[in-house]
Formats: structure tokens, sequence, C-alpha cells
């Protein structure tokens, strides 16, 4: 407990500003910040954060989570349980490829090894479910070649924003565009151990 010196009254502090996703579409990124979490429920992913690099969403931020263990939900049948959990991370691992191939990063011996490294992310806008708000949602990756893209069209702005050692195990991937598929939902408490990620 820290009493503080005087007391803050909340109406004299600035209002935070009304989140607003990204339009669906690709952006020049630079990786800023890499993570390897393990969550309460035992799942393990590595998240990364991706900042836009120019156009008029520079500086805004795009997350990408990688699940590399998923353990089996306890609520459903076990046969289901353990479909889930395997095609969890082989989505993780086929995503995390995709990422490596785009970067030119043929061995990752630590998560800082994406620090700073420029890639083309393309993204997608999850509508608001169960109660959770709209969200960008990653969708490929691809090389970055210092290209200015083109601004992403305005109409999507509306829409609201963007989720132990299996990388032996990434499957090989043509250096091409890869389309990333949805994570699936396992229905478990995915609350991450202190330190996980805000929005």
């Amino acid at each position: 407990m820290a009493r503080l010196n005087a007391p803050i009254n909340r109406d004299n502090l600035p209002k935070a500003d009304e989140f607003t996703p990204l339009p669906k579409g690709k952006y020049n990124t630079r990786v800023t910040n890499t993570d390897y979490k393990i969550a309460n429920n035992g799942r393990e992913s590595i998240e990364l954060t991706f900042d836009v690099t120019d156009g008029e969403y520079a500086n805004r931020k795009i997350f990408g989570s990688f699940t590399m263990v998923q353990p089996l939900n306890p609520n459903i049948p076990v046969n289901e349980a353990k479909e889930k959990s395997d095609k969890a991370v082989n989505i993780g691992q086929k995503n995390l490829n995709s990422l490596m191939t785009a970067v030119n990063l043929p061995i990752l011996n630590d998560t800082d090894d994406f620090l700073n490294k420029q890639v083309v992310v393309s993204v997608k806008i999850t509508p608001e479910t169960n109660g959770y708000p709209a969200k960008n949602d990653i969708t490929g990756f691809e090389e970055y070649k210092g290209d200015t893209l083109p601004l992403p069209t305005k109409q999507n702005k509306t829409a609201v924003r963007t989720q132990k050692n299996a990388w032996a195990n990434v499957p090989k991937q043509k250096p091409k565009e890869t389309v990333v598929e949805e994570e699936v939902d396992v229905d478990d408490d995915e609350e991450s151990a202190p330190g996980s990620r805000p929005w």
C-alpha cells in the first residue's frame, strides 16, 4: 500500500484515447517486442509486437501469438481435446514458419532473434464475439522490400482491433506469401501469467 501525497480527482485526468483498429490490409512493420509466455492453463506461446513503420498508421501496434504447446481441455472428450490441441500447435508452427521465412531466419534460438526484423504483415478484422471486442488478427507475412505500401481502404475503420521447443519441428514452406490460418479456440482459460501483454 502506498498513500499519495495528494488525492487524484478522476475528472481532472485526460481521457484515454478511444481504440480504433487498423483497416484490413498490409503494413510495413518492425518487431519491437518479443516474449515466450506460459499461461495459467499451461498454454505456451511466442508473443511478438509489430510496430507499423510508415503511412497514416505509423507507430500503431499489431500483436502476434504463436501457439507452441496447447494443453488438453478437460471439459471436452479426450479425443476431441487432443484433436484441437494438435491443430492449435500445428497452426502456430505453420505461422511461425511463415514469419521465419519472410524475415530470412532459418534457425530460431531465442525470441529476441526477431527483434528489429522488418516484415510486411497482413491483417484482417475479426468481429466482436462472446463479449470480446472486435480485433485485428494476422493473416500472413511477406518479405519486406523497403516499399511504401498503398494505404488500406478506410471503409473498415469502424470495426475494432487486433493474440518447449517445437521450433525444430516447424514444417518447411516455400518462401512466398503464406496465408495464416486462425488460431483454434480451445475454450480454455488462457489468462497469461504475470507479464502478459495488454491490447
